[in-house]
């Protein structure tokens, strides 16, 4: 298993700001970007994470 850095933090701040759009605009990301790594997270650990 290999937890990247990235996708936890996508992750925390996600869950702490309860909406992409939110942590997108809160990281500087595009929220496509976090999503789709949020999506390679749930393959990686096969649970779905929202």
């Amino acid at each position: 298993m290999n937890l990247s850095n990235t996708r936890l933090k996508y992750l925390y701040e996600a869950a702490q700001l309860g909406t992409m759009r939110t942590t997108s605009e809160k990281l500087n990301v595009a929220t496509s970007s976090i999503s789709r790594q949020l999506v390679e997270l749930e393959k990686e650990i096969s649970l779905p994470l929202f």
